[in-house]
Formats: C-alpha cells, structure tokens, sequence
C-alpha cells in the first residue's frame, strides 16, 4: 500500500470519544500516523503477513487499524482505558468496510502496561511495537520509561515510539547505556488541538522525535 492510500485510509479512524486528561489521551493524525508505519513496514523485507506487533497505548487504535492495513500477520492493541479499546473497536468496525474481515488479525486487551505479570506471558512475542506513550506531563512521572521497558521486554526486532524531543538526551543515553541502540529517526511536529478545558490555544505543537530502539 502507498503511503498515500495508508493516510487516506487512516483519515477515516475516528479520534478518542472521550479522551481523559488523566490518561494524556491525545489522538495521533492520519498523516503522522501513516508515514511512521509506512517507515517501519518498509524496514522489514520478508512477508509482512509473518509479522506480529503490539501496539501498547493503543488509544483509538490508528497505529493497529494501520498495521492490519498493512498486512501484518497478527496485531495486539493494549490500553488501560475500556472507552479507548471500544473506540478501537469501532475504528476496525469502519474499516471493515473497506477490507475483507481485516479486524480477524487483530486482538484487544485491556491492561495496565505495569503489571508485569500481566505481560510475562507475551515476553519476546513480537516483532515489533509501535507506540505513542504517555509523555508524563499529566500522568505519573516517567511513564514514557515504564512504556519503553515494557515494549523492550515485548519485542525481538525493533521498538518504534514517540517521545517528546526535550527528552532526547537523557532516552537515547539511557538506553545505550545497557546495550540498547536508540536510534532518531526524525523530529515530528506533533500538532495538539485543544481538547481539554485547561487548553488555553485552539492548537499547540509540540516537537516530538520518532525514535527506533533495537539489540545489540
């Protein structure tokens, strides 16, 4: 699939219904959204239906919807928040329409990404994880980290995620400190519409870096 027809396809996924400011719920854009996964699929040359990804945060379900359009073998969303899985529900639902049972190759959990217990039996399952985590603004302080662990513990190929640029420095030198190669793929501009009452600017970007964690 072009890049073209993934952000097409895509501008259909519908944003969270009711985002929680608790949860850092904000919806990542069609565009941005698409030209990350057509990135990380066009990284990977052997048949894309053997490949397994988790998308952890999974929110309204733009990177899962996204990857199943792709092609991948098999797609696990992961997110705390029950309204969020339903939204991604819904989102496959649409899509649906457009492809052949293309929700067959997806799974939806709800789960706290730090119950560890709750993941020891996904441990090195996939081959990737994609993701946008909670930055920790409004959450709990180093969330993002928490994420990171998790989908490192998940993934045997690669850890594609979204983080705030300001925290470059310190992300990529922790991470190859214990032998894990951070890689920044780009800096994104990551638009945030206003969409909670606190918002005081009908937009705000933010730079934020797209990130590639692999194994020494």
């Amino acid at each position: 699939m072009r890049l073209k027809q993934l952000s097409s396809l895509l501008e259909n996924v519908r944003p969270f219904q009711r985002p929680k400011i608790v949860y850092e719920q904000y919806s990542t854009s069609a565009h941005i959204a698409a030209n990350i996964l057509h990135k990380i699929f066009t990284d990977f040359d052997e048949d894309l239906g053997s490949l397994s990804v988790a998308d952890l945060g999974s929110g309204a379900g733009i990177f899962t919807v996204g990857a199943a359009a792709l092609g991948a073998g098999y797609v696990l969303a992961v997110d705390l928040d029950s309204e969020a899985i339903l939204d991604t529900k819904q989102n496959l639902d649409i899509i649906d329409e457009q492809f052949d049972d293309l929700s067959s190759s997806v799974e939806l959990i709800q789960a706290d990404v730090r119950n560890e217990q709750m993941f020891a039996a996904f441990e090195k399952k996939f081959d990737v994880v994609v993701m946008n985590p909670p930055f920790g603004t409004k959450r709990e302080q180093g969330i993002d980290m928490i994420f990171l662990q998790r989908a490192l513990q998940l993934s045997t190929e690669a850890v594609y995620s979204l983080h705030k640029s300001a925290t470059r420095k310190y992300i990529v030198n922790k991470f190859e400190k214990v032998g894990i190669n951070a890689t920044v793929l780009s800096q994104i501009r990551f638009d945030l519409p206003q969409t909670y009452k606190c918002h005081k600017q009908a937009t705000r970007d933010i730079d934020v870096d797209f990130i590639k964690f692999t194994f020494d």
